[in-house]
């Protein structure tokens, strides 16, 4: 039975997964499932016929300042 988690690492690799592959994947997205409040209100304000693509891209760019990366990184200004 394919899961999700496996078709991801697939995307990312090129490889088939294992079980222990597909596991981790799993326990990435757990740790990372939470969205937060302000995005579901960026989402509410748009328009009712916003395109799907556009409000995911919007989701996503609005999440950047959750970035572990950016958390991670001093900016030299």
């Amino acid at each position: 039975m394919p899961f999700v988690e496996g078709f991801f690492f697939f995307l990312l690799t090129g490889d088939i997964p294992s079980m222990e592959d597909v596991q981790e994947v799993a326990e990435e997205f757990s740790k990372r499932h939470v969205v937060p409040k302000y995005v579901y209100d960026i989402l509410k304000a748009m328009p009712t016929d916003s395109h799907p693509m556009v409000m995911f891209s919007t989701a996503i760019l609005a999440m950047q300042r959750e970035s572990e990366l950016l958390k991670n990184t001093t900016r030299d200004i």
